[in-house]
C-alpha cells in the first residue's frame, strides 16, 4: 500500500501540473465515490482501496500546485485556518494514541478534503456558472447505482435490503445522494429542463433506496431551504414548491418500505441494535461521559472510530464526535466556521446569488444529517461538500475581482456585462 501511494505522488506530480484543474476536481470527486464498491459487504476489491489512496495523494498535489500557481488572500487564508484546525487535533491524537497507521490514514484523508476545498476554489474563480461540472462530479454514483440494480450488479445492497452502490453503508450512499437532491431542486427551480428532471429523479430514488431517515429528512429540509431562497420567484411559486417535499414524503414513504425503517428506529436500545435511536442516545451519553475526562482539546481526530466506542460503534453524531475529538475549543471553532458560511450565504442569497443559496441549503443539509449520522466519516460525501463549499466561495471571490477589474477600466460597457454574468451566479 505505501509503495502504490508512493507511486500515486510520483505519477501526479508529472501529470498533474499540465492536468486541466476542472477535469481533475471532476475525476477526483467522481472517482471517489466509485472507491467503497463491496466495502459493506466486505468484498471490497484490493484494487479500489489503492485508488482511494491515490485519489487522496492527487488532491493534495493539486491543491499546493494550485496555491503555487495562483494564489489569492481567500485561498490561503482558508488553507491556514483548517490545516490548523487539521494538524493540532491529529498531533493531540498522536500525543495520545502514538504515531498509528489508522490515525495517520485520518490524517491523509481530512488533508485530502481540504486539497479538494482548494481546488473548488481555483476552478471556481476562473469560470463562475459551472453547474455542469456540479452535476458530473455527482452523475457517475448515481448511474452505478441505478444501472447495477436494473442489471443485478453484485454488492449493490445489505442483508436487510438498503442500498450502498458504491458506499461503505447505507448512511454513506444517503448523504451523498441527499446532496444531489439538494442540487437538483435548485437546477429545477432556477430553470427546468428534462435532464435536470432526470438527475433530481435518479438522485431521488436512490436516496430513498438507502433506508437511512436522516438523510432523507436532511435532503428534505435542504431542498425547501433552497427553494425558500431561491432568487427571482414569487412567494406563492416557494410557498407551493415548499409544500411539495413533505408530500411527496409522505406518497413515498409507504412505497418504498420506510415504515419499517421507523419502526426500527424507535425499536429498544440494544447493543445489538444500533441503527435505533434509544441506542444513540446511550452512545452519546456514554461518549459524553469520556469526553468530560479530556474536555478542552479532546481525544484527537479519528479517536470516536478507532479507540472510543463504548458499545462497539461509531458515534452516530457528527456533533458528538467533534466534542471528543476535538473539545471544547474545537467544538467553538466549527460553529464559528458554521456561523460564517451560514451567514455569507445567506447575504449572497438575498443579493440574488444562486451559489449563496446553494450554500446555505447545504449547510442545513449538513446539520440536520450530521446529527444523527457519521457524516463526518463519509469520504465520498465529504470530498462532494468541500468541492461545492469551493465553488461558492471561489465563484464569491471571481466577483470581488470582476468588481475590482471593472472600476480600473475604461471599457466599462464590457467589464459591466462581465460582472453581471458573475452576480447571476453568486
Amino acid at each position: 500500500m505505501i509503495y502504490a501511494v508512493a507511486a500515486s505522488a510520483l505519477v501526479a506530480l508529472v501529470i498533474l501540473p499540465v492536468f486541466p484543474k476542472r477535469l481533475l476536481l471532476m475525476l477526483l470527486v467522481a472517482g471517489r465515490s466509485l472507491c467503497d464498491i463491496g466495502v459493506a459487504q466486505f468484498d471490497r476489491v484490493d484494487e479500489l482501496a489503492i485508488v482511494s489512496g491515490g485519489i487522496a495523494v492527487a488532491a493534495i498535489i493539486g491543491a499546493v500546485l494550485s496555491l503555487l500557481s495562483d494564489s489569492s488572500f481567500t485561498r490561503v487564508a482558508l488553507l491556514w485556518c483548517v490545516s490548523c484546525f487539521v494538524g493540532v487535533w491529529s498531533v493531540v491524537a498522536f500525543q495520545i494514541y502514538g504515531i498509528r497507521t489508522g490515525l495517520l490514514e485520518e490524517t491523509i484523508r481530512l488533508v485530502s478534503i481540504i486539497g479538494i476545498l482548494v481546488i473548488a476554489h481555483s476552478v471556481a474563480r476562473k469560470r463562475a456558472s459551472d453547474f455542469v461540472l456540479i452535476s458530473w462530479m455527482m452523475a457517475p454514483a448515481v448511474i452505478y447505482a441505478i444501472s447495477g440494480l436494473v442489471l443485478g450488479f453484485p454488492n449493490m445492497t445489505i442483508y436487510s435490503g438498503r442500498l450502498t452502490a458504491s458506499f461503505s453503508h447505507p448512511n454513506a450512499a444517503a448523504a451523498f445522494f441527499g446532496v444531489g437532491c439538494v442540487v437538483g431542486v435548485l437546477l429545477i427551480v432556477i430553470g427546468p429542463s428534462f435532464w435536470r428532471s432526470v438527475f433530481l429523479i435518479a438522485n431521488a430514488y436512490a436516496l430513498l433506496l438507502t433506508g437511512s431517515l436522516g438523510g432523507i429528512v436532511a435532503a428534505s429540509i435542504g431542498a425547501m431551504v433552497v427553494i425558500a431562497l431561491t432568487p427571482n420567484r414569487s412567494s406563492e411559486f416557494r410557498a407551493v414548491w415548499c409544500l411539495a417535499v413533505p408530500l411527496c414524503l409522505v406518497v413515498s414513504f409507504p412505497i418504498f418500505g420506510l415504515s419499517d425503517r421507523l419502526s426500527e428506529f424507535g425499536g429498544e436500545s440494544s447493543k445489538l441494535a444500533p441503527d435505533s435511536f434509544e441506542w444513540r442516545l446511550q452512545n452519546w451519553r456514554l461518549l459524553v461521559d469520556i469526553w468530560r475526562e479530556r474536555p478542552v482539546f479532546g481525544y484527537g481526530w479519528g479517536s470516536t472510530s478507532l479507540f472510543i466506542q463504548p458499545l462497539g460503534g461509531p458515534p452516530h453524531s457528527a456533533f458528538v464526535q467533534v466534542l471528543v475529538e476535538a473539545g471544547v475549543v474545537g467544538v467553538l471553532l466549527a460553529c464559528g466556521t458554521v456561523a460564517y458560511l451560514a451567514i455569507r450565504s445567506i447575504r449572497s442569497a438575498r443579493r440574488g446569488s444562486t451559489f449563496g443559496t446553494l450554500t446555505f441549503g447545504l449547510v442545513s443539509f449538513a446539520l440536520v444529517n450530521g446529527f444523527e449520522s457519521n457524516l463526518l466519516g463519509y469520504t465520498a460525501a465529504g470530498y462532494l461538500l468541500a468541492a461545492l463549499f469551493g465553488i461558492s466561495l471561489g465563484a464569491a471571490d471571481a466577483q470581488v475581482s470582476a468588481v475590482q477589474m471593472s472600476s480600473v477600466t475604461s471599457d466599462g460597457k464590457r467589464n459591466g456585462i462581465h460582472v453581471e454574468n458573475y452576480s447571476r451566479f453568486l
